[in-house]
C-alpha cells in the first residue's frame, strides 16, 4: 500500500508541475528582450546580427599568491601583481557568422622588478548552428573556431625580471568551443544559463635560454604535448531591467609539455587541473551599454597558480 500512495503521490506533483511549470519558467518568446551583456569570463554565447559591432572594454588586476602542488595543496611561492587591460571585439559577418579578436596588454610586477608587453593574439570565427528559440526549452548552438598567435614574450627573457617580462606560451593554439545558450523567464525575472566546452591544440613551442617554462642559459630545444581541455558553466539572472547577477564557474585539464633539447635547468609543465568561480554584479544602462565587474579566484588546483582577480567589463553594442 504505502508504494502505490508513494507512486500515486509521486504521479500528483508531477502533473501539478506540469501544469504549473510554463507559468514558472518558460522561453522569453514575445517578451521584451532583457539587457544583458554577458558573463565575466564568456561575454560571448551567440552570434550577433549582420553589420553589428561588439566592444567588450576588459581590465583585470590579478594577484598570484601562492601554487597548488601536485597533491592540491596549498604552498607559499613569490607573489606576482598584474594589471591587463584588453578589448574583446566582435562584428556580426552574417546574422549566422562573427568575427572576433582579443587583443592584450600586461604589466606584471614583483619583489621591485616589472615587465610590460603584449599577450597572445586570439582571433575566431563563430557560426550559429541553431538559433535561440527555434524550438522551446532548447538552447541555440554556436560553433566557434580560434586560433591563438604566440605574440607575448616567452623566450629568452631575462632572468634579473624574475618572469614579469613573460608575456606569452609560444604555442599557436587552435581551439574548438561549442556553446549551449538560452534565456528562460524564471519566475518574472531573466534566466540566462550557458554551458561552454572548449578543447585547445597546442603546435610544438621552440625554446631558447629562459623562457615561460624554466630553461636557462644554454637552454635549446622545443616542447610537445599540452594540450588543454575547458569546461564552463555560468549565467546571468536579472532583479531588475538594469541590475543583473552573473556567474562562471571553470574547470581546466592542462597536458604535460615534454622537453627534447639541450636544458640547462628543467624546462616543461607539468599536467593540471584548476577549478574556478567569478560572481560579478552588472549594470545595463541600455540595450546598447552595460558595465559588469566581480571577482574571479580559484577554489583548487593541481600544479597550477592560485590567484584572485579584479575584473571590471565596460560593454557596447553598435
Amino acid at each position: 500500500m504505502r508504494i502505490f500512495f508513494f507512486l500515486g503521490s509521486l504521479n500528483f506533483f508531477v502533473g501539478l508541475f506540469a501544469q504549473n511549470a510554463e507559468q514558472f519558467f518558460f522561453p522569453c518568446n514575445g517578451y521584451k528582450e532583457q539587457w544583458l551583456t554577458g558573463t565575466l569570463l564568456t561575454p560571448f554565447e551567440e552570434a550577433i546580427p549582420k553589420g553589428s559591432y561588439v566592444f567588450d572594454f576588459y581590465f583585470y588586476n590579478t594577484a598570484d599568491i601562492g601554487e597548488y602542488n601536485s597533491h592540491w595543496h596549498t604552498i607559499s611561492s613569490r607573489n606576482y601583481y598584474s594589471l591587463i587591460p584588453s578589448i574583446y571585439f566582435f562584428y556580426g559577418i552574417t546574422d549566422r557568422l562573427t568575427l572576433s579578436f582579443f587583443p592584450a596588454v600586461q604589466y606584471t610586477t614583483t619583489d621591485g622588478t616589472s615587465g610590460f608587453g603584449f599577450q597572445d593574439l586570439p582571433c575566431a570565427l563563430s557560426y550559429q548552428i541553431l538559433q535561440r528559440n527555434t524550438w522551446d526549452y532548447f538552447p541555440g548552438i554556436l560553433l566557434s573556431i580560434m586560433e591563438t598567435f604566440p605574440a607575448g614574450k616567452y623566450k629568452n627573457l631575462n632572468p634579473h625580471k624574475l618572469y614579469t617580462d613573460q608575456t606569452g606560451d609560444g604555442s599557436f593554439i587552435t581551439t574548438f568551443v561549442l556553446t549551449f545558450y538560452d534565456v528562460y523567464c524564471l519566475g518574472g525575472q531573466y534566466f540566462a544559463p550557458y554551458i561552454d566546452i572548449e578543447y585547445d591544440l597546442w603546435s610544438n613551442i621552440s625554446v631558447t635560454g629562459y623562457n615561460t617554462y624554466g630553461g636557462g642559459y644554454g637552454t635549446h630545444g622545443k616542447l610537445s604535448g599540452g594540450d588543454n581541455l575547458d569546461f564552463y558553466f555560468g549565467f546571468e539572472y536579472s532583479f531588475t531591467r538594469h541590475f543583473v547577477l552573473s556567474f562562471d564557474f571553470e574547470y581546466t585539464h592542462k597536458n604535460r609539455l615534454s622537453f627534447s633539447g639541450k636544458q640547462t635547468a628543467f624546462t616543461g609543465r607539468a599536467s593540471s587541473e584548476q577549478f574556478s568561480i567569478a560572481p560579478a554584479i552588472e549594470y545595463d544602462f541600455n540595450e546598447y551599454f552595460g558595465i559588469n565587474t566581480g571577482l574571479w579566484f580559484t577554489l583548487a588546483g593541481r600544479n597550477t597558480p592560485q590567484f584572485v582577480s579584479g575584473i571590471v567589463n565596460f560593454s557596447s553594442f553598435f
